[in-house]
């Protein structure tokens, strides 16, 4: 039984390892604008002049104004941005982020199958035959 706990662990470790990994998101070095932002369409970062940081998924433009657009339970909300508050403007680096999971990934399946080998080899050898 203590065998079987201790697989069930490892494999829990590494699917919750494998989650994490995939929220990975790199923004480029360099700062933009909104305007910019708005015709990438991709996650974004703004950094407030209160130094409190808003992630959205895009960033949209409508009757002559920004928004920060983020989904919730499948419905679209539209937070307006007023640009005297905005501080910085970061978005996504496709590139770096998926490389970023991808190697996360294979590091993190790597030592999760390193931990399952060790806490099975653990355990087997621990048993004696009986001789």
């Amino acid at each position: 039984m203590k065998t079987y706990q201790k697989r069930t662990r490892g494999i829990a470790l590494l699917f919750g390892l494998l989650i994490l990994l995939q929220s990975c998101v790199a923004y480029k070095n360099a700062p933009t604008t909104l305007e910019d932002a708005s015709k990438e369409g991709v996650r974004t970062a703004i950094e407030m002049k209160t130094k409190k940081i808003k992630h959205y998924k895009s960033i949209g433009f409508d009757n002559g104004i920004y928004y920060g657009i983020n989904y919730r339970n499948g419905k679209e909300n539209k937070t307006p941005l007023v640009e005297s508050e905005i501080n910085e403007v970061m978005v996504q680096d496709v590139k770096k982020s998926r490389t970023k999971t991808i190697v996360g990934s294979i590091v993190g399946v790597g030592i999760a199958t390193l931990l399952i080998y060790i806490i099975s080899d653990s355990v087997v050898g621990s048993i004696s035959p009986g001789f």
